[in-house]
């Protein structure tokens, strides 16, 4: 399957999952699927040959030999007000972490990126049933990271 047919996969999945939020309220699990997409195509990334714990994507040119986790959040018109981002597997072998905030029809709008140790910083302490597996509220993300410039 080439690049072109992928990109119109990913499309109709975006477009599928809008729908069936608009018509059930509830959400389909691929924002993470077209987020590593979204990524690896804005960002020129690779996707591993050998799946490794906790990486997602592999950099290229200045992020070359970087292990990449990619996190995605559909932000919601009527959601909670503290969105949350997904456990971050802190026992993975990644460097970075790209979160990707998509609009409600699961179009990437912003990408911030942050490094492990700012992560691991911002985690310590937190209240967790699982020292290894934590999670971040978006904005607080949002104040630990870069925002990634990219080309809609």
């Amino acid at each position: 399957m080439n690049i072109y047919a992928i990109d119109k996969l990913m499309a109709e999945t975006r477009r599928l999952a809008a729908e069936y939020h608009r018509i059930t309220g509830l959400v389909l699990p691929v924002s993470n699927e077209l987020a590593r997409h979204d990524v690896a195509t804005k960002l020129k990334f690779i996707v591993p040959q050998q799946p490794d714990s906790g990486v997602d994507l592999l950099g290229t040119g200045l992020w070359e030999g970087k292990k990449i986790q990619v996190k995605s959040r559909v932000m919601f018109q009527k959601a909670k007000s503290r969105p949350r981002v997904g456990q971050l597997n802190f026992e993975g072998k990644w460097d970075f972490v790209i979160l990707v905030l998509m609009n409600e029809d699961y179009v990437a709008k912003e990408m911030y990126i942050t490094a492990r140790e700012v992560l691991v910083k911002a985690v310590q302490g937190a209240a967790s049933t699982n020292k290894e597996r934590s999670t971040i509220s978006v904005s607080k993300f949002k104040a630990l990271s870069e925002v990634i410039n990219f080309c809609e």
